[in-house]
């Protein structure tokens, strides 16, 4: 057992060091671990083993702004969905500039396939542009048009990526419309739009 190398390691967590301490003492004095302690002690020596410390600097010193900026849009997704995952790491990414998803975190928030849906939807180049005016497919008009004055049948593109992408779905940039023949303005998703020819 190598609760020395473990213990040396100067990132160990208090708690853990304690823990590590009190296994290596039981060990010493039984000669073995139950279920249970063997489990842990896999799992802290996986974690904080000199490998393992290694491959977090390493992360750490690969964490760049294109990651970063990843992570940023993600962490949106995530905090305005409805599913509630990666709520404390998006918080924390989205409050503190220097913090630095572990590798796990990482791969876990930012590589599924819901999260490549979105980077794909925030990056993509959009269908439409500022002064191009657009209709809304059949079916797809929001309900905020169906109830406004005179249910405009078309709109006026006034900004492009008007806010985060928060569905995970192709087409699901956002833009910011003026309804025609009225002065109210609406955010829509590229998917339920298309082109209005005169």
């Amino acid at each position: 057992m190598k609760f020395d190398e473990i213990l040396a390691n100067t990132e160990l967590p208090s708690r853990k060091r304690e823990f590590v301490e009190s296994l290596k003492t039981f060990y010493e004095k039984n000669e073995y671990l139950t279920a249970s302690q063997e489990k842990y002690w896999s799992a802290t020596y996986d974690e904080y083993c000199v490998n393992a410390t290694m491959r977090k600097h390493e992360w750490v010193e690969a964490y760049d702004d294109e990651k970063k900026a990843i992570a940023k849009i993600c962490a949106t997704y995530y905090l305005q969905s409805a599913g509630g995952y990666f709520l404390e790491p998006a918080s924390y990414v989205m409050s503190d500039e220097d913090f630095v998803l572990t590798e796990k975190q990482y791969r876990a928030m930012c590589t599924n396939k819901y999260a490549k849906k979105v980077l794909e939807a925030t990056r993509s180049e959009p269908k439409y542009k500022a002064g191009d005016f657009v209709k809304f497919r059949a079916g797809k008009t929001p309900y905020r048009v169906l109830t406004s004055s005179g249910n405009p049948k078309a709109a006026l593109v006034l900004e492009v990526n008007a806010g985060p992408v928060t569905t995970a779905a192709k087409g699901a940039k956002l833009y910011k419309l003026l309804l025609v023949g009225t002065q109210e303005t609406i955010l829509a998703e590229e998917r339920i739009l298309k082109t209005y020819r005169r």
